[in-house]
């Protein structure tokens, strides 16, 4: 259906040099946090993004011109990105309040435990629930307060939760990635949804696999 398409196609282009800032923010957390082992990990991410942010624009272009660039973003840039600001602030009331129903005793906890079988289950939910077009960040906001709740494995809570964005990002008709697509070439969301359930399927066979492996790795 889309020869000519396809033809004219030349792809993403994909360099290591697009992994410099991203590993620049990696060994920035790590060494802060060595640092400051007290501080929150999110208040740490935070303060390396904007530090990393900052300094490789100055580094770049200076800092007249980053403080011009900073100061268009800040009043051109972030407010398109407000129903995206939104998703997340919305995800995160509703991860407080379902961890104050289950602290409260108003909600009981479905688990009680969380290894490796659990976690595939938890994986297999997230997954049937972004077929069905609900955003990864909500079902991780939905699962987190209860299986923080059991004190669980950070390295194999993790895996989980980025086999679980990965997966239900790829296979969710509603997601960012696919509706960018929709836009772009006017396919229809639920068809490349459609068109990823495959891979995602065996994708979750080969995540629950690797999630037993991290469970014995990290006991």
């Amino acid at each position: 259906r889309y020869a000519e398409e396809l033809e004219s196609f030349v792809g993403y282009p994909t360099h290591l040099s697009a992994l410099k800032i991203p590993a620049i923010l990696i060994i920035t957390v790590v060494l802060i946090s060595q640092l400051l082992p007290a501080t929150p990990i999110l208040v740490l991410i935070a303060i390396s993004a904007l530090l990393v942010t900052c300094s490789v624009l100055v580094l770049r272009h200076g800092m007249t011109a980053s403080i011009q660039q900073l100061q268009k973003y800040v009043s051109g840039g972030l407010p398109k990105i407000v129903n995206e600001l939104c998703l997340f602030l919305a995800a995160g009331v509703l991860a407080g309040g379902i961890s104050a129903l289950i602290t409260h005793g108003v909600f009981e906890n479905p688990f009680d435990q969380f290894n490796a079988i659990t976690a595939a289950e938890v994986l297999a939910i997230m997954l049937l629930c972004a077929f069905c077009g609900i955003h990864p960040i909500i079902m991780i906001s939905s699962f987190a307060p209860m299986i923080m709740t059991l004190n669980p494995d950070p390295n194999l809570l993790a895996a989980t939760f980025l086999f679980a964005w990965h997966l239900g990002t790829c296979s969710n008709p509603l997601s960012g990635t696919n509706l960018v697509f929709q836009g772009r070439y006017g396919i229809a969301g639920w068809k490349l949804a459609f068109w990823n359930w495959p891979y995602a399927i065996v994708m979750l066979v080969i995540g629950a696999a690797w999630l037993q492996i991290v469970a014995q790795a990290f006991p």
